[in-house]
């Protein structure tokens, strides 16, 4: 039942909708803005909190996304050492568009082709007496040595195929000793890599 105001004590009506004094009202005021402050620091919290953790997540993503940079070896950005590298990586894609047939042996730049494998070899092996005058990476020195030896076998193996099957054949072993020569040197020397190579050529 609705109450009748003409009941109840004076001090109640302001209860029942009559006109508050004016303090009473600047004080509503004053929650009110201090409620609207709350809630605008709260929402701008939150902003803030939500931008943070977006610009984190993106920054997680980003990095897991990126690949490693491979380690290289100080000695690969020296200059003919990097030389070494730019012209087996140029021969290499010279021997990958090669077809396996025996009359591209004797199509023009083949020759000049296969100066430049004699060449490359020659110095290789520059580079393992080089290396062996300083005295230090014995690996790679030992490494050099085969890979200088081993381009001139390849080579004659391309030279000698008597038909496309044993050219084929030549020709990927060319391609992934010439692979080998740049990894040789810009790989980062470790304690077991040349481990073989000095077992089957020796330390000198």
């Amino acid at each position: 039942m609705r109450s009748n105001p003409s009941l109840m004590p004076k001090s109640e009506l302001p209860l029942l909708g009559m006109r508050r004094p004016k303090n009473i009202k600047q004080n509503d005021t004053s929650l009110q803005n201090h409620s609207e402050l709350v809630k605008e620091r709260t929402m701008k919290h939150a902003i803030f909190l939500a931008a943070l953790l977006g610009m984190s997540a993106v920054a997680g993503v980003s990095c897991a996304s990126l690949p490693e940079t491979p380690a290289t070896s100080a000695i690969s950005r020296e200059p003919f050492y990097a030389g070494l590298v730019t012209r087996a990586a140029q021969l290499k894609a010279q021997m990958d568009g090669f077809a396996p047939s025996l009359d591209a042996r004797a199509r023009p730049g083949f020759d000049a082709f296969v100066r430049d494998i004699r060449a490359l070899a020659e110095d290789d092996m520059k580079a393992h007496l080089d290396l062996k005058a300083r005295g230090t990476d014995s690996d790679l020195k030992c490494i050099l040595k085969g890979v200088s030896l081993d381009l001139n076998i390849k080579m004659d193996a391309i030279l000698a195929a008597k038909n496309e099957a044993e050219l084929a054949t030549a020709y990927q072993d060319m391609s992934l000793l010439l692979s080998d020569n740049i990894d040789v040197i810009v790989t980062p020397a470790t304690a077991e890599s040349g481990l073989d190579c000095i077992i089957e050529f020796g330390a000198g």
